[in-house]
């Protein structure tokens, strides 16, 4: 070779080398998946949840509020009759609870005033809540935390007044649309496991909607939650749980992604990965389909980056390559990947419901 061409062969070389076009390959797939993703109602925190989903073992639902419905399940009140102040106050107390529940609790009483002051509230994930009302004590919640006597199994939330348990709200839980569809698809690919606060009452229902082998674990407290997928983060396994929010924060926080299915998909869930509307929940397995189906294009656009810096590199030593064209031929491949992840993953958003 010419050594008046050797400052040109090495600017050339330095210009196509640039990895630019592969730098341009995450952001740019997953920035658009994740865009994609959220106008079908299943929101991520950052670019990396992907990368995350995509490794996947296990799938820990929560049963009150994430497959079961918020506001279809049938309510009663067993016990005392409640006078309209007691009512009122219930509804109050009720109306600061983030739990699906207590959610009900408050439209089922259907009380709108807001003339009760609260004094002392505390609220324990999983219990219920304390208050004092008007020199008062009112405690919500399971029949361990109000010290009532629970004699049948179903979903309950006690009332306590002071020292008398003034009855339950009882639910008949109603589960999602295509619950059982979604189990069965994703039981060829994932181990499930369903945890509930609840007692054994849904647990013959629940053998028959989810697939052989899946875990059912019942009376399980947030920390319960939480050692379960420890446990199973300790066995190499990789989890997403699926809970309601802030009631399941822990549990959320400690899996390796954690997905709130809410109703309302402006809730505020602090310690979740993501959020989804719980309508589209039946579309979950398409959705991690699209997660893994996104870091396969990432894979192809390396690749196709790769081979276009090492044909360009050969050009490049030959010396056939000038720097100008060098310059120009950088911009077309960092443009052609862009276009080229953006088709690919918009083209298979098309099929997300």
């Amino acid at each position: 070779m010419d050594p008046s061409k050797w400052l040109f062969v090495i600017v050339s070389v330095l210009i196509i080398a640039c990895p630019c076009a592969i730098a341009l390959s995450v952001p740019f797939t997953y920035g658009n998946g994740i865009r994609i993703m959220g106008k079908k109602s299943f929101y991520l925190r950052s670019s990396k949840v992907i990368e995350s989903v995509s490794r996947i073992t296990d799938i820990v639902f929560d049963k009150t509020g994430t497959i079961t419905h918020n506001n279809q399940s049938e309510l009663k009140w067993k016990g005392e009759p409640l006078d309209e102040n007691e009512n009122l106050i219930i509804s109050t107390i009720t109306a600061q609870s983030s739990h699906p529940l207590s959610r009900q609790i408050h439209k089922f009483l259907h009380q709108v005033k807001t003339n009760v002051t609260l004094e002392n509230l505390t609220e324990i994930a999983g219990k219920g809540i304390q208050v004092t009302v008007n020199g008062e004590e009112y405690l919500i919640g399971s029949s361990a935390f109000t010290q009532a006597q629970n004699t049948s199994l179903g979903t309950k939330v006690f009332v306590r007044k002071n020292d008398k348990v003034l009855g339950a709200f009882t639910f008949a839980n109603s589960y999602r649309k295509d619950i059982e569809i979604l189990f069965r698809q994703l039981g060829k690919k994932y181990q499930l496991h369903i945890l509930s606060g609840d007692n054994e009452s849904e647990k013959e229902k629940l053998e028959k909607l989810v697939p052989a082998g899946t875990t059912l674990n019942f009376n399980q407290q947030p920390e319960d939650k939480l050692n379960f997928i420890s446990e199973l983060q300790k066995k190499g396994k990789k989890v997403m749980m699926l809970g309601d929010g802030l009631n399941d924060a822990g549990a959320l926080k400690q899996s390796n992604v954690g997905v709130s299915v809410v109703d309302d998909v402006y809730s505020f869930s602090p310690s979740s990965d993501g959020i989804i509307d719980g309508q589209k929940l039946s579309q979950l397995d398409a959705f991690m389909e699209y997660c893994k189906y996104n870091k396969g294009v990432v894979k192809l656009s390396y690749v196709f980056s790769i081979c276009y810096n090492l044909i360009g590199l050969s050009f490049a030593l030959s010396g056939t390559l000038t720097p100008l064209v060098a310059a120009v031929l950088m911009p077309v491949s960092s443009i052609s990947v862009v276009l080229l992840v953006t088709i690919l993953t918009n083209l298979k958003g098309k099929k997300l419901v």
